[in-house]
């Protein structure tokens, strides 16, 4: 199944018909037909109904638009992301980080950013985790980096970075001659 294909078949099912799909993409009626009758033989599915005035999806082909729609979502989505990223070259960043992460962690790789992006002016707000999330929520910050859970949000989460957390006691500690600790040897 190739992409021009499926555009043409999606567009057919928006408007109903090869002479309008035509007018849409700017090819000719005949070349519409041709190439809509040859995708319908590669995938072995009738995918319209020809009726008097235009042509109505089968089932198989109303799930092939839902799933086309979707696609051709994806690919939008994708050549914004994309675009946006090409143009992050200047503008405003605003981020929200949790205590260690805005202390520790992200002034140096701000500091990498501001040289690559020198005309971006980024300032970053440093709180706990639920000041950050709802600041995302709300737009206030366009990134925020955290490190507790994340409960009842319609927010997206990506793994960023794995915190490694080691105990330190003094010398005279009877758990410091330990090779390696569990938590259930601090409970005691």
């Amino acid at each position: 199944m190739n992409l021009h294909h499926l555009e043409i078949f999606y567009t057919v099912a928006q408007t109903g018909s090869i002479t309008a799909c035509a007018e849409r993409l700017h090819i000719s009626q005949p070349a519409i037909s041709r190439q809509l009758k040859e995708f319908q033989q590669r995938i072995g599915v009738v995918l319209f109904e020809r009726l008097p005035r235009g042509m109505r999806l089968t089932h198989p082909g109303e799930v092939l638009r839902d799933y086309a729609a979707r696609l051709f979502e994806i690919a939008r989505s994708a050549e914004m992301s994309v675009r946006e990223l090409s143009e992050a070259r200047q503008g405003h960043l605003s981020i929200g980080a949790s205590n260690t992460v805005g202390t520790y962690i992200l002034p140096s790789l701000l500091a990498r950013f501001r040289r690559s992006h020198p005309a971006v002016r980024i300032s970053m707000f440093v709180g706990n985790t639920e000041q950050v999330a709802q600041g995302v929520a709300d737009l206030r910050f366009m990134l925020g980096f955290i490190e507790g859970p994340l409960h009842g949000r319609n927010l997206r989460v990506h793994r960023f970075l794995d915190d490694e957390i080691v105990p330190i006691a003094s010398a005279d500690h009877p758990l410091s001659r330990r090779r390696r600790l569990c938590p259930a040897d601090l409970a005691d």
